[in-house]
């Protein structure tokens, strides 16, 4: 999970300005790309939620006039409309303000007959930080007549909803809320009967700072709620790491099934399972199963193996097809987006999204601290994945600060946008923070090819897409390839013109160990899967 400086799980959402930064592929060798276009709103802001409307526009939501790192209650809710024209992507409106209160992470569920039902967290001056739930049965962009329901006496902190699932005549929600004393945190769940318009509420000890239902779905089968939560529910001292549980419709937690997971994955195997790193999506699968993703310590790439090993450090992303039944791994699990450790990098948020029966989404935000040699220091990591978590294909594009990928959205012409929260350190030492938010569109990733699929051409590579770092070298070379990932074949010459050294990799990051050469420039010739010439550079090695 995203966590920012303060003890607050609303801090882990705010961040800077809005910014527009926007990459277009298509199947056809074209590329457009839109440089960075800043929104309308200056101020400091957080997203709070987003959707697509009918014409498959992106509607943003957020709160604006941050003051640090802490709400003061005296922002309102405003809304940015993005659209695509002529290839590029435009705002159609200025911010607008549909609130003046201060609204805690939005979500939306459909509830048929053009009516959404709206949930999150409230707060403004006259709460004093005091939680409350707002509701509101609607139009998707309807805001008028919002009603609260306090739930939380003095002793609460602060509630947010991650995950809203309606079933039948009710909605139920998931999230977690801060206590003032300990064990500091809850994760909870909460019916709303549509009916009757009563309410009822569970809740678990987590014993953590930041205890929380991550994400749930609904098992019909077994008439259940499967959820993950970043630690063990109702346990006084959990293992390290994220859980999975199943909760009853009337808000029970199902004995014995509470269980913190690891994953069994092939990748970096030393004596597996591997730990969940505090987070896990899920979304249902087939055949009884559901998909499982999250970030697991891989304890070859960590500085020891002890028994709570540092979540900054050394994490690969895994995903697992569970049964529904047991909630047990089925089978070895498949490992994407391993972290460049060299830069210490941490998995964010992972929007997962079922886009078919067989075909699914999920974006993660691979951050690292330094900012040099590059100019990036956060890469947007998408995958498409099938029911069994095999991998259809990979993309990356860098996202320019420190970032995370708060949501994504399939649109029907088969592109995808995505929003990402990030936030700038404008004064270290006084922990001083600007928060801002990024969007963007990628063009037709419903076509990219597909496991087994044939006669579909990969987007076209480009030389932009190529990073050589660092140069001058002493011993390692990296490549990293951003955009569509495809095999590339990278060629080392000294300047006679001899081939030097030669290997072929389809990977985000490709490293050439150069520690045996004699210090010289070289020539590094970067070829597509067609022998085409995409970048040439010159290396150093001292």
């Amino acid at each position: 999970m995203f966590y920012l400086p303060a003890f607050s799980l609303i801090n882990m959402y705010k961040m800077k300005k809005l910014y527009l930064y926007v990459v277009l592929f298509s199947i056809s060798p074209e590329f457009f790309s839109q440089s960075l276009v800043r929104n309308q709103e200056f101020a400091s802001h957080i997203v709070v939620g987003s959707y697509l409307d009918s014409s498959e526009s992106l509607n943003l939501l957020y709160n604006n006039q941050m003051s640090g790192n802490t709400y003061t209650g005296s922002e309102d809710l405003r809304q940015a409309k993005f659209s695509i024209i002529n290839n590029a992507v435009n705002q159609i409106n200025d911010s607008l303000q549909i609130q003046d209160h201060l609204t805690y992470i939005m979500h939306f569920e459909e509830l048929g007959n053009g009516n959404w039902y709206k949930a999150g967290g409230l707060a403004d001056s006259a709460l004093n930080g005091r939680s409350t739930i707002w509701y509101k049965i609607g139009a998707r962009n309807d805001y008028d007549s919002i009603r609260t329901l306090p739930l939380l006496d003095s002793n609460f902190r602060e509630l947010v909803v991650f995950k809203t699932i309606a079933i039948n005549s009710s909605v139920y929600l998931f999230g977690g809320f801060r206590v003032r004393t300990f064990p500091f945190s809850k994760a909870f769940v909460l019916k709303h009967n549509l009916q009757n318009n009563s309410w009822s509420i569970n809740s678990f000890f987590c014993f953590d700072f930041f205890g929380f239902i991550e994400d749930a779905i609904y098992d019909s089968l077994n008439a259940n709620f499967i959820v993950s939560s970043n630690v063990l529910l109702s346990d006084s001292n959990p293992p390290f790491g994220a859980a999975l549980a199943k909760i009853d419709t009337n808000l029970s937690l199902i004995p014995n099934t509470a269980q913190t997971i690891s994953s069994n994955y092939q990748t970096h195997v030393i004596n597996p399972p591997n730990p969940y790193d505090r987070q896990v999506v899920i979304e249902p699968s087939a055949n009884g199963n559901f998909l499982a993703v999250g970030p697991v310590i891989n304890f070859v790439q960590s500085f020891s193996a002890t028994p709570n090993p540092n979540p900054a450090y050394y994490s690969d992303m895994a995903v697992a097809v569970r049964s529904m039944s047991s909630l047990q791994e089925m089978g070895t699990a498949y490992a994407y987006g391993r972290i460049d450790t060299a830069e210490k990098s941490s998995l964010g948020e992972q929007p997962f999204k079922k886009v078919e029966n067989d075909l699914f989404y999920l974006a993660a935000s691979k951050r690292f601290n330094n900012t040099a040699p590059e100019r990036w220091n956060t890469d947007l990591a998408l995958f498409a994945l099938n029911n069994q978590g095999q991998k259809h294909w990979e993309y990356y594009l860098p996202l320019n600060d420190y970032c995370y990928i708060q949501d994504i959205h399939p649109t029907s012409s088969g592109g995808m946008w995505f929003v990402a929260q990030c936030s700038e350190n404008l004064n270290p030492t006084a922990q001083s923070f600007d928060y801002f938010t990024k969007v963007g569109y990628i063009d037709s990733v419903y076509h990219w090819p597909r496991i087994g699929a044939v006669g579909i051409e990969a987007p076209q590579k480009k030389q932009e897409e190529i990073v050589v770092y660092p140069n001058p070298t002493t011993e390692l070379l990296k490549i990293k390839q951003y955009g569509f990932i495809q095999n590339l074949q990278l060629k080392l010459y000294d300047l006679k013109g001899r081939l030097i050294m030669e290997q072929t990799e389809q990977s985000h990051i490709i490293e050439i160990n150069i520690a045996e050469l004699e210090p010289a420039l070289y020539l590094l010739r970067v070829e597509d899967e067609q022998g085409g010439l995409v970048k040439e550079e010159k290396v150093m090695k001292r």
